[in-house]
């Protein structure tokens, strides 16, 4: 077992509020990480790519590598009880030790993307290609509940968000700029289809969180915008929320926090003191770059954030949570519009010079490359209708959009 000692180093200035966040600068740990769980105040897990599991005993003051691995990325962690608990990505393990040691699980799927715990026996997942699978007995064994003559067998089922046993809803994240929303009230056996949108909207989410059967919210890449139902998603509004980053995970636990929290691109951290109605931006340092991928709250005081290339951030014990906000400019370059038509339109400070720009396929291969001077426009006409990534390269960061032509 690897033992990874934490030193926390105060990133925030004294006067912002979220008293005291911290970054945990572990050298070892250079990974992007995907997901934090504790279980109480003092154990606590951190999942992420590379086989990464982070185990604390202690609050967080030092944190055990219990598993690494080239081959597998985790994305998910969840827990039936103190004990049992399921960790997913690439592939599915399972613990019966809070943690301690991990077993994978034999599961016909050859990736997984979210977990829902309905109680202390039962789970569903989402992956590729079969969609949704449940299990009834703590991951032991699994059965697929949506069947292959379903039309939507074949779809990448995203995201889940439960609010009791029954009734929860999942995304199929869709290529062509169409998102598809799936409700069950049976506990996941059955799925129907609630919301279809054909061009517009996120084909891709990062967040998404359901807190009555009728009212949640979406956030994503290709909108610097987060969205809100209050229908069931049968329609979606804008939220109030300062224009930036997307969000990228949303936390809300009503029985045991008075506010909500989200994280987002570019160390944006938000919070809603209106159950979600309006999102502040709460902590912002310009040492803090990188995309906060998850964000869990133990209660008002006591948070932690992970993310990109092993960046782990979290409040002192005991701190109180203020709700002054920082002066702070958001969102300093822009690429607009998205979707597009073809014609793009780069916004920036004049102070900001752009190196290069680039395009890509989503299989990773370079489209375009332009050594770019005075033009504010990048033109994709030439390409045809789909997903492509846009990288701006300045002198101290490179932006990277995904970007639909439509």
């Amino acid at each position: 077992m690897k033992k990874v000692a934490l030193t926390l180093i105060s990133v925030f200035a004294m006067n912002l509020c979220f008293g005291q966040f911290h970054q945990c600068n572990n050298v070892d740990v250079q990974s992007d990480l995907w997901d934090v769980y504790f279980i109480d105040e003092n154990i606590g897990l951190i999942v992420g790519e590379e086989g990464t599991i982070l185990r604390t005993t202690d609050g967080g003051e030092n944190w055990d590598q219990v598993m690494s691995s080239d081959t597998i990325d985790f994305k998910k962690v969840a827990f039936f009880d103190d004990e049992v608990g399921i960790v997913l990505g690439s592939h599915l393990f399972k613990t019966t030790d809070a943690g301690v040691s991990w077993v994978q699980l034999d599961v016909p799927n050859k990736g997984f993307i979210d977990i829902a715990i309905l109680n202390n026996s039962s789970c569903v997942i989402t992956g590729f290609p079969t969609g949704v699978l449940k299990s009834l007995d703590q991951g032991e064994s699994w059965y697929i509940t949506v069947e292959e003559n379903d039309p939507y067998y074949h779809r990448d089922y995203g995201w889940l968000s439960f609010v009791d046993e029954n009734i929860g809803y999942t995304i199929s994240n869709m290529s062509k700029h169409t998102d598809y929303f799936f409700k069950t009230i049976d506990g996941g056996e059955n799925w129907d289809t609630i919301f279809v949108d054909i061009g517009v909207g996120f084909t891709i989410f990062e967040a998404f969180e359901f807190t009555t059967e009728g009212k949640g919210w979406k956030s994503g890449w290709y909108e610097y915008i987060s969205r809100q139902t209050k229908d069931g998603g049968a329609t979606w509004e804008e939220v109030d929320k300062p224009y930036g980053y997307c969000m990228m995970d949303i936390h809300i636990d009503e029985d045991r926090l008075s506010s909500y929290y989200a994280s987002g691109r570019h160390g944006r951290i938000y919070k809603s003191d209106n159950k979600g109605e309006s999102w502040e931006i709460m902590t912002i340092d310009s040492l803090v770059t990188e995309h906060l991928n998850a964000i869990h709250f133990i209660n008002d005081s006591i948070g932690w954030i992970v993310g990109q290339n092993g960046i782990i951030l979290s409040t002192a014990p005991n701190a109180e949570i203020c709700n002054k906000e920082p002066e702070v400019e958001v969102l300093e370059i822009m690429i607009t519009p998205n979707p597009t038509s073809g014609l793009l339109t780069i916004s920036k400070p004049e102070d900001i010079v752009i190196q290069e720009i680039t395009v890509w396929d989503m299989e990773g291969r370079l489209l375009k490359r332009i050594n770019h001077e005075s033009s504010s426009t990048i033109s994709l006409e030439e390409f045809p209708r789909g997903m492509y990534i846009v990288k701006l390269l300045t002198e101290n960061d490179e932006i990277v959009e995904r970007i639909i032509v439509q």
